[in-house]
């Protein structure tokens, strides 16, 4: 459970569509946002969120979209290896189609890694979906109307009580105050690059504290 000063800053932060608006939209590519992963065996809960969440759109309401997905390498040592893996064997199982686009160190080169694979295969989505935490999630529609200027973007979220585990490696994630920080901040930077104060190159060479495993 959250502290109770987070409440107010997940109505700030929060931001998604209507499962509706999702549905008659015609999705063609959905984001499952990366939390990283725990550790070799097991993804942090956001990321298995999303993508869980992803899976379960494209079976229902998304019947033609691909599901892509990154892997953050900072962790720990070879964090993207066990992550793609992973996420590779839950979509499997789930008989998904998906494609994996990289590997990644923050939200702006996720999304840049997607623009990246979709162009490699001539695909130029008009239809897109992020699913991510609430915390992130109006920060990632600014950074995907980037990114991504002449598609329509939507967002759907998962539970922001899952973003903050005290076992997670990045020390960003253990902690309810330095994640709250770190969610805002980006927040503030991505709506300060979307006002053209600030560049896309500043930010992208930010990531959180590294993992200590």
């Amino acid at each position: 459970m959250s502290p109770f000063y987070v409440r107010p800053f997940v109505w700030l932060l929060r931001s998604q569509d209507s499962l509706g608006s999702i549905r008659k939209a015609g999705i063609e590519v959905i984001l499952a946002a990366s939390y990283s992963a725990k550790s070799q065996t097991e993804l942090a809960a956001a990321t298995r969120a999303n993508l869980d969440l992803a899976i379960r759109l494209q079976k229902t309401v998304c019947p033609k979209a691909l599901i892509c997905f990154a892997s953050c390498a900072h962790p720990f040592n070879d964090a993207g290896y066990f992550e793609r893996r992973m996420k590779e064997d839950v979509c499997d199982v789930a008989s998904a189609r998906y494609a994996y686009i990289g590997s990644i160190v923050n939200s702006i080169t996720e999304m840049e890694a997607l623009k990246g694979h979709l162009l490699r295969h001539s695909f130029h989505p008009e239809k897109m979906l992020v699913v991510t935490g609430e915390l992130h999630s109006e920060s990632e529609r600014i950074l995907a109307r980037q990114v991504f200027p002449s598609a329509q973007v939507y967002v759907t979220c998962t539970s922001h009580e899952l973003e903050v585990e005290p076992d997670h490696p990045t020390l960003d994630q253990r902690s309810w105050a330095r994640w709250l920080w770190c969610s805002v901040l980006r927040w503030t930077a991505f709506k300060a690059m979307a006002a053209g104060f600030v560049s896309i190159d500043t930010l992208r060479t930010r990531q959180h504290a590294p993992g200590e495993r």
